[in-house]
C-alpha cells in the first residue's frame, strides 16, 4: 500500500515467498532471503507457478555469493540487488528516456494514427544514431511516459513476423553489414510483449535511406545522438563528426568519398 509500481519491496524472511509472489504480481521489484534452504526453495517453486515469472528473471545466491558481491562496490551491490525478478528492460523503463535509451510506442501506424511509414523512420533513425554514437538500446512498445503498452504483435500475424518485418526494414534502410551490431529480442513487461534492440556503437559510419510517403525518393540521412535526442547532421557537420568519432584521417575520408 505504501509503494509504487518499479519500487523495490524487501522481505528478509520471506519463508513461501508470499510477499514477493504479491509484489511480483504488482509490479514491483523484489528481493527475498530466509535463514532455511527449504523455504528458498519453496519460494522458487511458488514463483514456478507464475506464469509471468521465468527462471531468468532471478537469481538464487548463498550468504557467500552475496557477501562477496556487496564488498567489491556499491555498484556491484545496485547490480546484483537489482537482478533478481528484473529484467533490463524493466529497469530502462523505471530510468526513463536518456542518451543510451528511447522508448517507441509502436512501430508502424494504425489506420487512425499519423503516416505509419513516418512512425518505422522515427524508430529507424534512432537505431541508426545509437549505432552512430556510442551505442544504446531502442524499447518499442513502451509510451514517452514510461507506460508500458506492449507491441501488437498480432496486427504482424505474431512475434515471429514482427521480427522478419522489423528486420527487413533495418536490411533495407541501414544495409546488413549494419546489422551485426544489434541484438533484439522480446521482454514481457505487466504481460505485455515488448520489443528491445540493443545497438552496439559502430565501427563505420551508418547512413539512414529511407523513403517516407512525404518523399520523392530515398534520401540518404545521418543521425548521432545529442543527450536524449536524436539529430539529423548536415553534409559538412556529418564531415566533421565521421572523422572525429571514427577515427578517420581526413586524407581518407576524402579519398574515400572521391
Amino acid at each position: 500500500m505504501s509503494t509504487d509500481e518499479n519500487d523495490v519491496i524487501v522481505d528478509p524472511f520471506c519463508g513461501t515467498g508470499a510477499a514477493l509472489i504479491a509484489a511480483h504480481s504488482l509490479n514491483r521489484r523484489w528481493f527475498g532471503c530466509d535463514i532455511s534452504p527449504h523455504a528458498i526453495l519453496t519460494t522458487a517453486e511458488e514463483l514456478k507457478k507464475l506464469s509471468n515469472v521465468l527462471p531468468t528473471q532471478y537469481n538464487i545466491v548463498d550468504q557467500a555469493d552475496m557477501e562477496q558481491c556487496a564488498c567489491v562496490s556499491l555498484m556491484s551491490y545496485k547490480k546484483l540487488y537489482l537482478g533478481f525478478a528484473d529484467s533490463k528492460a524493466r529497469e530502462l523503463i523505471h530510468g526513463g528516456e536518456s542518451g543510451w535509451c528511447e522508448f517507441k510506442a509502436v512501430l508502424r501506424g494504425r489506420p487512425e494514427a499519423n503516416d505509419g511509414y513516418d512512425l518505422q523512420h522515427s524508430c529507424l533513425k534512432t537505431v541508426a544514431a545509437f549505432l552512430n554514437s556510442d551505442g544504446g538500446t531502442l524499447l518499442i512498445g513502451v509510451h514517452d511516459d514510461k507506460t508500458v503498452l506492449g507491441v501488437r504483435v498480432e496486427e504482424f500475424g505474431g512475434r515471429d513476423s514482427f521480427e522478419r518485418h522489423f528486420w527487413g526494414l533495418l536490411h533495407e534502410a541501414l544495409g546488413k553489414t549494419a546489422s551485426n551490431d544489434i541484438k533484439t529480442y522480446f521482454e514481457e513487461i505487466c504481460n505485455k510483449p515488448i520489443y528491445v534492440v540493443e545497438c552496439g556503437r559502430s565501427e563505420v559510419p551508418v547512413y539512414l535511406k529511407y523513403k517516407r510517403r512525404s518523399d520523392k525518393g530515398k534520401e540518404e540521412e545521418f543521425y548521432v545522438r545529442t543527450g536524449p535526442r536524436t539529430e539529423s547532421l548536415s553534409i559538412s557537420e556529418a564531415i566533421q563528426y565521421i572523422i572525429k568519432h571514427f577515427d578517420i584521417a581526413k586524407q581518407d575520408f576524402q579519398r574515400a568519398t572521391l
